[in-house]
């Protein structure tokens, strides 16, 4: 549904954005600092991921309970309270691997390898120096808020929303995430590709083709993982959601075939099929149709038909034409059968008023969530909407000739849609899956680069397509012809098997 959104650019919302991501790197700049003085020098701090509104951190060799959590918040407080200084150093790339070598982080030196230019720039603060691609706030004292607390073996790191302010307390906690993100940390530290010097190891030692097949192992275990499940609870409808960019029709129909495997008839719906007709649409203020909010969905046809369809009856689905905005009946008629099995994806199939009068059990819901556990360093994790934006620039382009440009203009509207009627209702999934493949990256650098370079610098989407770029300089390029025809980034790049029409 976000995918039928015009551009919409606003600067506001463009330059809130960089503000917070600016203030959040400084809030994760006071950490290290704060555990150097609170712990010593030895201690080795990991910024895992992005955990719903904050981040995961993992400080080896530390005991990681409540009265550390608040000596280091306590420090970081006093930082914020002498509004010291952020100071961008540069050093000379040698000099920087050296450091990293001196300090025994391993990751950033490995990382500095592939550096493309002579100097790096470091951020200073009070003379605690640590590496980041891109800017921090001047001051400590532009902090607003942050938290720290003991979790799950290790901390959480509280963020505030873009406004500066702390998020509601119910955004900071996803079980059912976490344990995705923590299972897909693990899997990658087991086969040594959770950083992207790893990635880079492995193309440049001609062993991506190994790491290919493995990724694609591990996707298509959580599929028969899906599959299995959907069978063990007897489901007549699987409701399947995601952000953006998630997969969300590879994902399906790898689900559909695996379930045939099993002798089951799967048959696929997607859930912008039952958009309201025109004459009955809400709209944004710019004047353009509202596809991301839940109102403009049929819900009450929807539940009719799948009602019906549960009562042995046979139902004409509909097509929604995105070129008349009208809803046409071309004849697709379907009845479930002893095994047939309904799949039904779209972004608001996790949300309950969608499929309220469905018996709760005779469905099940999926979740899709693209989180990369790559990281640049021990501190800087790979932003996770970054690869989806990434793989919808590639997307985008290839099957709508649309600009980067117009990509990163409608972008905006796209995440706000996704934090309203999509990220709410992620928790009431029965299970999830993460169809990032840590390769991914470096084969849509070949194709997303020349796009984002093509944006000039009189287009207002100049400085968030030069972030990209910069963040693409330190992956190694990675050709398309080892993977899959089957794989999930297919149906970015082009080139699957899989129906994706």
């Amino acid at each position: 549904m976000g995918d039928q959104l015009k551009p919409q650019f606003d600067v506001s919302y463009v330059e809130k954005k960089a503000h917070n991501e600016q203030r959040i790197r400084t809030i994760i700049l006071m950490v290290l600092k704060a555990v150097h003085e609170v712990a010593g020098c030895s201690c080795r701090v990991c910024v895992e991921f992005k955990y719903v509104s904050g981040y995961y951190v993992v400080v080896h060799g530390v005991k990681q309970d409540q009265k550390f959590a608040d000596a280091v918040k306590k420090k970081m407080q006093e930082y914020v309270a002498a509004d010291l200084p952020v100071k961008g150093v540069a050093l000379r790339t040698k000099d920087a691997i050296l450091k990293a070598q001196k300090d025994g982080d391993v990751k950033q030196e490995r990382l500095l390898n592939y550096f493309p230019t002579s100097k790096v720039f470091y951020q200073d603060l009070d003379g605690f120096r640590a590496f980041f691609v891109d800017t921090l706030l001047d001051r400590t004292g532009e902090v607003e808020y942050f938290d720290l607390i003991p979790y799950r073996g290790g901390l959480l790191l509280k963020l505030p929303d873009e406004n500066g302010d702390p998020a509601p307390e119910g955004k900071y906690h996803s079980e059912k995430l976490f344990a995705m993100q923590r299972e897909g940390e693990e899997f990658a530290y087991k086969t040594g590709m959770d950083s992207l010097s790893d990635l880079n190891d492995a193309i440049c030692a001609e062993e991506a083709g190994q790491t290919i097949l493995m990724q694609e192992a591990y996707f298509e275990k959580q599929i028969c993982d899906a599959a299995n499940e959907v069978i063990r609870r007897k489901s007549r409808f699987v409701l399947l959601a995601g952000p953006s960019s998630s997969g969300k029709t590879t994902t399906t129909y790898r689900l559909a075939i695996q379930l045939k495997t099993y002798g089951y008839e799967p048959q696929v719906i997607s859930a912008d099929d039952y958009f309201k007709p025109r004459g009955q649409f809400s709209f944004l203020p710019d004047g353009t149709v509202d596809y991301e909010s839940i109102n403009a969905v049929d819900t009450k046809l929807f539940n009719e038909d799948m009602l019906k369809l549960l009562a042995g009856e046979e139902v004409e689905i509909p097509t929604f034409n995105f070129v008349t905005q009208e809803r046409e009946y071309r004849g697709k008629k379907i009845a479930l059968g002893e095994k047939k099995i309904i799949i039904i994806e779209g972004i608001h199939c996790l949300n309950p008023a969608f499929s309220e009068k469905i018996p709760e059990e005779s469905k099940t819901r999926i979740y899709l969530s693209a989180v990369t556990p790559l990281n640049l360093n021990d501190h800087s994790p790979i932003s996770t909407s970054d690869c989806r934006l990434l793989r919808r620039i590639v997307r985008d382009n290839r099957t709508r000739g649309t600009s980067a440009s117009e990509t990163l203009a409608m972008w905006p509207g796209v995440r706000m849609g996704e934090k309203e009627y999509i990220f709410p209702y992620q928790d009431l999934a029965d299970m999830m899956i993460n169809t990032t493949l840590v390769y991914e990256l470096a084969v849509l650098k070949l194709y997303a680069g020349p796009l984002l370079f093509a944006i000039r610098r009189d287009d207002p989407q100049f400085k968030e397509a030069r972030r990209l770029l910069r963040f693409l300089e330190y992956i190694l390029p990675l050709g398309p012809d080892p993977i899959p025809r089957t794989s999930i980034i297919r149906e970015f790049i082009g080139g699957s098997l899989i129906d994706i029409s």
